[in-house]
């Protein structure tokens, strides 16, 4: 069966939930697929792991095969207590590596929905004014997969 981004996204979204991640976040991370990241304060107070379907760049190696790279965003959000006043790293340092496990989540994935984690390209922090303004950390991990995709004649 061919893979479909929607299909990959779904998949990463189950695993990602089913996965088990360093204290504090040892239990399921509630991650969920959508197209938007932008959260309320009040919302960022509990993390938030968002799955974000992105790009199909597929490529013809034969007359009925393709094989495509399926770009697949996910971001690990949180408001913390850190300021640049208080310096405390203890949240951000959790944070951190749970964006670090997630990596290693993802690229440890060979059949996803039939699809295979080929890179992942990390921002920490994406937006270091909103970590600076309001202690919001921010990861952004770009996640290639690469998988079959069906041909139409």
């Amino acid at each position: 069966m061919a893979a479909t981004i929607l299909d990959i996204a779904d998949a990463l979204v189950d695993g990602l939930n089913g996965a088990t991640f360093s204290p504090p976040y040892d239990r399921p991370i509630g991650a969920v697929r959508s197209y938007a990241t932008r959260y309320s304060p009040e919302q960022l107070e509990r993390l938030r792991v968002t799955v974000i379907p992105g790009a199909t760049a597929p490529e013809l190696y034969a007359r009925e095969v393709a094989v495509a790279d399926f770009q697949i965003g996910v971001a690990v959000q949180r408001r913390t207590d850190w300021t640049e006043e208080n310096q405390r790293h203890e949240q951000l340092d959790a944070l951190g590596l749970l964006t670090q496990e997630i990596v290693s989540f993802c690229l440890g994935q060979d059949a996803l929905a039939g699809a295979c984690c080929t890179a992942v390209d990390v921002q920490v922090p994406y937006d270091a004014d909103l970590l600076r303004d309001d202690g919001t950390y921010t990861a952004v991990l770009a996640c290639t997969f690469k998988a079959e995709v069906e041909v139409t004649p």
